[in-house]
């Protein structure tokens, strides 16, 4: 086994095999060194990649909440158009925009997107614009107990 180092960075192993003890001279370790270095250039360099394509994504739907958030459109259209834009930003199946009332004990689903994609349902299990008991919803729960912490 080698490491795979970007720099001083660890990024993985190669890891060569022979069913024969003791089959890799040293001359061998000679060629794997420089692959396994090489290896992990293209490793980071993947990772990195999707760090910029993850940063580009954050950047373009902080914008286009700026842009959607100027035109004037209605609350609940601007909510919707928001929970599209944040699960395209994300690739998530769905996005759920809630508001919760602590004093009544609530929360309400008031916006939704779900990607059309195979597998994926038409709903969540939350209905728009109706209040559900904070004591049914377990992540409502959970949030609001992080919250006081």
């Amino acid at each position: 086994s080698l490491p795979m180092r970007a720099g001083q960075k660890l990024v993985g192993v190669l890891d060569v095999g022979s069913e024969q003890p003791q089959t890799f001279s040293e001359q061998d370790l000679q060629i794997l060194r420089p692959v396994a270095d090489y290896l992990a250039l293209i490793i980071e360099n993947s990772r990195l990649e999707q760090t910029q394509q993850r940063y580009t994504r954050e950047q373009a739907l902080i914008y286009e909440s700026i842009v959607t958030l100027g035109t004037g459109l209605d609350s609940s259209n601007v909510l919707k158009l928001m929970a599209q834009k944040i699960a395209e930003a994300v690739e998530a199946g769905a996005c759920l925009i809630c508001q919760i009332d602590e004093k009544a004990g609530t929360i309400t689903a008031l916006a939704r997107h779900i990607a059309t994609q195979p597998g994926n349902p038409d709903q969540v299990w939350r209905t728009l614009d109706t209040p559900l008991p904070i004591s049914r919803d377990p992540l409502a729960q959970k949030l609001i107990k992080s919250k006081r912490r």
